[in-house]
């Protein structure tokens, strides 16, 4: 998993609509290669991959591990 706090690229892969209420857009995510959507944390703290206005979960402790890596990268 990778990813970066490109918020442009991010609302691109999501697309035209709102986010979901309460949701804020932190960039993008990209599962394995070819496999990339905007990064999603929704009002519940839940972390997901959106694309096209659709979400999907995403493995929470995979993305701690990695939001770590990419804190200290920064």
């Amino acid at each position: 998993m990778k990813i970066t706090h490109d918020k442009q690229i991010g609302r691109f892969l999501w697309g035209a609509g709102p986010l979901p209420d309460g949701a804020d857009m932190l960039g993008t995510v990209e599962r394995q290669p070819g496999d990339i959507g905007a990064f999603i944390r929704l009002r519940t703290g839940w972390y997901v991959q959106g694309n096209a206005g659709s979400i999907r979960s995403l493995d929470q402790r995979q993305v701690q591990v990695v939001m770590e890596g990419v804190a200290h990268e920064c």
